[in-house]
C-alpha cells in the first residue's frame, strides 16, 4: 500500500485550469468614437459640463483620417441644399470660426471664394446658387462680372464672364483645428484614449439601467518600449451615451446596435497638390468652378492658410482597378485647375496627398 501511494505521488498532476482574462471596466458618462474634427469638437463642447466624457479613436494620434487630408476651406454654405439640416447649419457654423480661432488660436483666415462661370449658358446655375445660399442665410452673398472679377483675382482665367463672390468662406488648417479642439477638450478633463479600436457596441436596455456597453480592442501601431507600462489587451466601457463620429466607419460602428443598418458609406477618393509659397500669391481667395452634381464641387484652387498654393481634390474610386500612376492623377489634377488659373506652374510642386471621404 505504501508502494502504491508513492507510485500515485509520482504521477504528473493536472495544471489548474487557467484563469479566464476578465477585460477591465470603466464608467463614463459620454463615450465619442472618432477622433476626428467632429468627435474632438463635440468632446470640447461636452467638456463644458460636469460629464465623465471618453474620446476614443484607432489610430495613434488625433486627426489622423478625413480631418488631417482634405482641402481645409471653411465653405459659406451657399451649396447646402436648403430646408436640409446641413443647410441651416452651414451659414451658422461658419459664423462661428472667429470666436473658435480667438480661443484656440489654430489660425483662421477669411479670405472669401469665387465660384466661377464661364458661359452665359451656365449663369442660371450660378444664380441659382446665389439663391440657395441667401435661403440658408449665408451674407454677402453676390454675383460679380467679367471687370470687377479681373479687378479682384488678376490671375483667374480671362474664360470666365461671371462669379459668384462669397466674401464669409475661409482657410485654416484641419489638422491643426482638430488638435487644438483636442487638446482644450483634454484641458477640460475629457479623457483621450487612442489605439483602441471599438469591436462592439451592446445596449442593455433590458436590465433596466438604459446603459451602453462599448468593447475596445487594444490596437498597438508600433511595439511598446520595455519601460512602457502594460496596456490591457481589451477594455469595456460603460456609459449612458455613445456618440459616433466614426467618420469612413461610422456605419460599421452603427451596425453594432442597428444590424439592419438602411444606409452605408461609400468612399472618394481626393488627391491634392500643394505648391511654394511663390504660387500661392497667385490668388488670395478660394477658386472653384461650378459644382458638378456627380463629382461635387471639382478641382479648387485655394491659398493655405500658411501661404503655399492648394490644388484639388480629384474624385476617383479607392478601388478603381488597376489604379492611375500618381504621375497620371498630377497631371490630370494640373490640367483642370489650369481651366480656372492658367498661371499654375508644377515646377513649384512641393507635396501632394491623398484623402478619402465619405458619401
Amino acid at each position: 500500500q505504501q508502494q502504491q501511494q508513492q507510485q500515485q505521488q509520482r504521477l504528473p498532476q493536472k495544471p489548474p485550469a487557467p484563469a479566464r482574462y476578465q477585460a477591465p471596466m470603466s464608467a463614463y458618462d459620454v463615450c465619442v468614437i472618432g477622433a476626428g474634427v467632429i468627435g474632438c469638437s463635440i468632446a470640447r463642447q461636452l467638456s463644458r459640463y460636469e460629464l465623465r466624457v471618453l474620446l476614443v479613436d484607432k489610430s495613434d494620434d488625433i486627426s489622423n483620417g478625413q480631418s488631417k487630408s482634405n482641402s481645409g476651406i471653411v465653405h459659406a454654405g451657399y451649396d447646402s441644399p436648403s430646408g436640409t439640416e446641413r443647410g441651416r447649419l452651414a451659414a451658422a457654423g461658419n459664423a462661428l470660426f472667429t470666436q473658435l480661432d480667438d480661443e484656440l488660436h489654430f489660425g483662421f483666415r477669411r479670405c472669401g471664394s469665387l465660384v466661377l462661370c464661364f458661359n452665359n449658358d451656365s449663369r442660371p446655375v450660378l444664380e441659382e446658387l446665389l439663391e440657395n445660399g441667401r435661403r440658408n442665410g449665408v451674407p454677402q452673398l453676390r454675383i460679380v462680372e467679367q471687370d470687377e472679377l479681373r479687378k479682384m483675382e488678376p490671375n483667374v482665367s480671362r474664360d470666365a464672364v461671371c462669379a459668384l463672390l462669397a466674401p464669409t468662406a475661409g482657410v485654416a488648417s484641419p489638422y491643426e483645428l482638430t488638435i487644438a479642439l483636442a487638446e482644450n477638450a483634454m484641458q477640460n478633463g475629457v479623457q483621450i484614449l487612442l489605439e483602441h479600436e471599438v469591436t462592439n457596441v451592446r445596449h442593455c436596455a433590458e436590465d433596466g439601467s438604459r446603459r451602453f456597453v462599448v468593447t475596445l480592442d487594444h490596437r498597438p501601431a508600433a511595439p511598446p518600449l520595455p519601460s512602457a507600462a502594460a496596456v490591457p489587451p481589451k477594455r469595456l466601457v460603460a456609459c449612458r451615451y455613445v456618440i459616433n463620429a466614426a467618420g469612413l466607419h461610422a456605419a460599421e460602428v452603427a451596425r453594432f446596435v442597428e444590424p439592419h443598418l438602411p444606409w452605408d458609406i461609400h468612399a472618394r477618393r481626393g488627391d491634392y497638390l500643394i505648391l511654394s509659397r511663390q504660387q500661392g500669391a497667385l490668388l488670395t481667395r478660394v477658386v472653384f468652378p461650378l459644382p458638378d452634381p456627380v463629382l461635387g464641387k471639382g478641382v479648387l484652387v485655394s491659398p493655405t492658410y500658411h501661404g503655399n498654393l492648394l490644388v484639388g481634390p480629384t474624385s476617383r474610386d479607392p478601388s478603381e482597378s488597376p489604379p492611375p500612376s500618381p504621375l497620371e492623377i498630377l497631371a490630370r489634377l494640373v490640367k483642370t485647375a489650369r481651366r480656372s488659373v492658367p498661371a499654375i506652374d508644377a515646377r513649384f510642386a512641393i507635396t501632394s496627398y491623398w484623402g478619402d471621404r465619405a458619401r
